[in-house]
């Protein structure tokens, strides 16, 4: 082929001659005058602090500079600086502008960036080299001021895997050194200061109280031990317009975590969860002391009393059916006819989820059938609701309560029907079973009530007994059926009795904060 038909086709090429051999030309392709080529377009990445103020000036400094170095190069042209915290982790997904600049360098909007140094464009080797190869496959250059790296180099890759590695390392020292830090001064009873609701802080003052956030925290757990469940919470803030510290509504989760948060009663625990892969900053929950915990005590201004926030700790307890220990809102008021021993709850499968109150027993051992030698008797607690409703709502005065107080609680159990265990730790010292058909509300005045239980079928009597028969029909237990069924009827009962006795009961050890049993079904 001619080579001159091909500078003839392509102006912007020239031949010239090899100086090493005769027969051989070489086709270049013409440089033009910087003036007239192309810019090229040039980001640059940098990360900036946390403080709003210093994060301002600092992008400010760096434009400042990376203006300064692209005058330097009159082919260049500055597209847009990206900047991300400092604060936003050693993983790329955690970075939402440097995502940005990569999803921009694939649209072709960048041809080179710059970065101050490895560290400041990725501190682990993985993500540094699958962003810089990436980047390079699409004609984008990388150019690393400290480390005078340029990805365009056929040598950059080995510099930067070792530079990287390097960098990985020390971010990893840096993060262990910073957690010795944090836990010595722990130790020393020193704290740091994390946004809570309720709180806020101002230099070097810390958990300043906020007073609107403050009387809604103390809302919160006084609804809480009142009986509002955390949804019912959440839905009223929500309807009053109340928002979280983010200016969002109320979440289940949200309240939850205040209702369990030790710092509202002026505490501080230092390490309920701790970081088990510095790369990834997976956080672990540390329950089993697996780090040490420092507990601090009068750390700051608490919002609530400690009493209060046991009594919330002890409902939210009661009420974690995950945790077998389904106990709200009787438990340690009704109390065994046989042996004294507090009553526990548990949910009989035999029926459509029907919660039952029995006797746990005192004995050593978890099976029932090893605990406990009264009878597997059961009493159904909406049987027993219906009968402290009556009671409750039968009172004329209560000595040592309000007058006030007392029909408050009697129109929110006409309102909505439910026994909260305020209304038991308000009115009652404990309840009784003088038989399996009656229940007695001591009152802590001293006085008593003796109500009946509205049994109207055999399978909510604990022994139902034999009536009369005739005409091919019985009364078993207060009900009338087909004597043929009896035998069936009975063998129930009996089954009834054997998946009690089955129930797997653990009480609290007795350092326990929280003196609730779990009952679980039986295996």
């Amino acid at each position: 082929m001619n080579v001159t038909r091909i500078a003839a086709k392509h102006p912007d090429v020239f031949i010239e001659q090899s100086g090493m051999r005769e027969n051989v030309q070489i086709i270049r392709r013409r440089e033009l005058p910087v003036e007239q080529r192309p810019k090229l377009k040039v980001a640059a990445y940098c990360r900036v602090s946390t403080d709003r103020e210093e994060q301002e000036t600092s992008i400010k400094i760096q434009m400042e500079t990376y203006q300064q170095i692209i005058e330097e190069h009159p082919d260049w042209e500055l597209a847009e600086i990206y900047a991300d915290p400092g604060a936003t982790g050693l993983m790329a997904s955690k970075r939402p502008d440097f995502l940005r600049m990569i999803e921009d360098a694939k649209a072709g909007k960048i041809d080179i960036i710059l970065a101050k140094s490895i560290s400041r464009f990725a501190r682990n080797t993985e993500d540094m080299l699958k962003y810089t190869r990436m980047l390079r496959s699409i004609g984008v250059g990388v150019i690393f001021e400290k480390e005078k790296i340029d990805t365009r180099s056929s040598t950059s890759e080995m510099l930067l895997t070792i530079y990287a590695a390097f960098s990985q390392e020390e971010s990893h020292d840096i993060s262990e050194w910073s957690k010795v830090g944090i836990r010595n001064d722990a130790a020393r009873g020193k704290t740091r200061f994390h946004k809570l609701y309720g709180y806020t802080s101002k230099g070097k003052d810390k958990w300043i109280v906020v007073p609107d956030e403050a009387e809604i925290v103390r809302r919160i757990f006084n609804s809480y031990i009142k009986g509002a469940s955390i949804r019912e919470i959440a839905e009223e803030l929500n309807a009053e317009g109340i928002p979280t510290k983010e200016g969002v509504n109320w979440k289940s989760s949200t309240l939850s975590s205040i209702i369990q948060n030790e710092k509202y009663t002026g505490d501080y625990l230092f390490q309920k969860t701790y970081v088990d892969d510095f790369l990834t900053k997976r956080s672990v929950n540390n329950t089993d002391a697996k780090l040490p915990q420092y507990y601090i005590t009068d750390n700051h201004e608490a919002l609530v009393s400690k009493e209060v926030f046991a009594e919330a700790q002890e409902i939210m307890h009661m009420r974690n059916v995950y945790k077998g220990a389904n106990l709200y809102p009787y438990y340690g008021f009704l109390i065994c006819p046989e042996c004294g021993t507090p009553l526990v709850c548990f949910v009989l499968q035999m029926q459509t989820s029907t919660r039952c109150w029995v006797c746990p027993g005192h004995k050593d051992g978890v099976k029932r059938k090893d605990r406990a030698d009264c009878k597997p008797f059961t009493f159904y607690e909406k049987l027993i609701d219906e009968a402290v409703r009556r009671a409750i709502l039968g009172l004329k005065n209560m000595k040592g309560v309000e007058k006030d107080e007392l029909e408050g609680i009697q129109e929110k159990i006409k309102e909505n029907g439910r026994i909260e265990r305020w209304y038991l730790k308000t009115l009652v010292k404990n309840i009784t079973f003088p038989d399996y058909e009656h229940l007695t509300v001591n009152w802590k005045d001293g006085r008593k009530v003796t109500v009946p239980l509205t049994i109207k079928r055999y399978w909510f009597h604990p022994y139902p007994e034999i009536g009369e028969k005739g005409n091919g029909y019985i009364e078993y237990g207060g009900e009338q059926m087909v004597l043929r069924r009896l035998s069936k009827v009975q063998d129930c009962i009996a089954g009834r009795n054997r998946w009690v006795q089955e129930l797997e009961i653990t009480m609290p050890d007795a350092e326990d904060p929280i003196q609730v049993p779990v009952v679980r079904k039986g295996k």
